[in-house]
């Protein structure tokens, strides 16, 4: 499931998107926050939260 972050979690989100994907480290520049999502490393059904230890930014 992918969220999509708050204003107040939105400048984390942003910062953490300039580096790419967190897992192949692709970036895309003509899209916004350089194509990626911000995706639950513990989806919040099975009890995680919207707090930045637990997201992860992904293409």
């Amino acid at each position: 499931m992918v969220a999509k972050p708050t204003a107040k979690k939105k400048k984390w989100f942003i910062d953490l998107c300039e580096n790419g994907c967190q897992i192949c480290g692709r970036k895309f520049p003509y899209l916004n926050n350089n194509g990626l999502e911000w995706s639950h490393i513990i989806s919040k059904k099975d009890g995680g939260r919207d707090e930045e230890i637990n997201c992860m930014a992904l293409c």
